[in-house]
């Protein structure tokens, strides 16, 4: 009981010391046994030799003599050596070496992969990889600076970044955590060096401006800094329920820093403003399709695709509203035909006829003849005679007709002189 929570901190921290490594290198993946081997056997030896045999039948062995209430005959210690839990700069070297050969061998193959096709990239994806596996190598330098007090193997995994992230932020975080290292360990001389680099190579960080104040300089505003200071001002407002407030000063935001990493976040969040405060839409589709455009990527234009798809939507015009359509006589037809009027006729001598020269086309029709005209005329007062008449009336006009024009023809012959 005395070393039970000691043992478990240990625990805890192998624990964790192998799952940062699983997450670096999938390949290396420890598995702790749950018991031990050598034990068994040492335990199946002394057994052996005090006459004592496990019944295959039953499971449950004789207790060896002393302790058959459970009670040990009093302390024993055993030498065991423990080699697969060892965390040496020398192994990790040969396993670097190991699969940098494999790298070399399998170079003309990925080479003759990248020849053929090309793959898509999603270069969010890598950056959070990227991420995951800088924040495991630091935490990894965490762990042996503070839980295993080993500072050669904190300053090992620190280096490695440094070797490997060359990202301002991530660069300028490790040199600090390297630089104050050392000046812990009475190496001033080195850390001061450090962080003169520090404000050298990355002077527009927060690390630079803790340089500055290290080494007695005076520091400078940082433009991303009072991005973010900007930006939680206006998150404020919008808390506090004041959303003009807050339009007005994301947009000077993104005017005034084009370049800043917030600038995702900052159009994801005027389009949330347009979205739900003031329910207009026009300016919610301005903010996500900018957002889309500008950072196809980012996780903000992710959220809003769904949205956009919806939001920008435009059905296709109709082709019909656009064409004019024609009867047999080339008069327009309107679509509603309520309200259908006999064209005049400077409507109809400007209406435009295919012909047979040019069936595509359409031209302009030959002035008629007026006798033409004339007759086009009487069939349109036919057309009013025949109006609202039934089937049986109009053939019995048609009839009178007829006949009519019989009569005629007879009184034409017998007034004519005979040939």
């Amino acid at each position: 009981s005395d070393y039970s929570s000691f043992s478990k901190r240990k625990t805890d921290t192998y624990t964790r010391y192998f799952s940062l490594h699983e997450k670096i290198d999938t390949a290396h993946k420890v598995v702790i046994p749950s018991e031990n081997k050598e034990l068994e056997k040492r335990r199946i030896i002394r057994n052996e030799e005090k006459g004592i045999t496990p019944n295959k039948n039953n499971n449950n062995t004789t207790p060896p003599p002393g302790r058959e209430n459970g009670k040990g005959t009093g302390m024993r210690s055993v030498d065991f050596t423990y080699t697969n839990f060892a965390d040496t700069l020398k192994e990790k070297e040969q396993r670097k070496k190991k699969k940098q050969e494999g790298v070399i061998k399998s170079e003309d193959t990925l080479k003759t992969i990248d020849s053929v096709k090309t793959i898509a990239v999603d270069t969010s994806a890598i950056r959070r990889a990227s991420d995951e596996k800088f924040n495991s190598y630091y935490e990894l330098a965490e762990l042996f600076l503070y839980d295993l007090r080993r500072v050669d193997s904190s300053v090992y995994y620190l280096k490695v970044i440094l070797d490997n992230f060359k990202e301002s932020d991530k660069a300028s975080r490790t040199l600090y955590t390297l630089a104050t290292i050392y000046a812990n360990n009475s190496e001033a001389d080195k850390a001061n060096e450090l962080y003169r680099e520090i404000i050298q190579q990355y002077p527009n960080t927060i690390f630079a401006n803790e340089s500055r104040k290290i080494l007695g300089i005076t520091t400078i505003e940082l433009e991303e800094e009072t991005v973010k200071e900007l930006y939680k001002d206006a998150e404020k407002r919008l808390l506090a329920g004041a959303s003009r407030d807050a339009v007005s000063m994301l947009t000077n935001l993104k005017d005034k820093y084009p370049d800043s990493e917030l600038l995702p976040k900052t159009y994801y969040t005027l389009g949330w403003i347009y979205e739900n405060n003031y329910k207009n839409k026009d300016s919610v589709v301005y903010y996500y399709r900018t957002l889309k455009d500008k950072f196809p990527n980012s996780d903000y234009a992710r959220k809003v695709s769904d949205k956009l798809a919806v939001l920008d939507y435009k059905p296709e015009k109709d082709s019909l509203k656009t064409k004019v359509l024609l009867d047999s006589n080339g008069v327009p037809i309107p679509l509603d035909s309520n309200s259908i009027k006999q064209p005049t006729d400077s409507l109809k001598q400007n209406i435009l006829y295919p012909t047979d020269s040019n069936p595509n086309g359409l031209e302009q029709p030959k002035e008629q003849p007026k006798d033409q005209v004339k007759e086009q005329s009487k069939e349109q007062s036919l057309d009013d005679m025949f109006k609202n008449k039934t089937s049986e009336e109009i053939k019995k006009m048609l009839e009178d007709e007829a006949k009519k024009n019989e009569e005629e023809e007879k009184k034409k012959e017998q007034t004519e002189p005979p040939k």
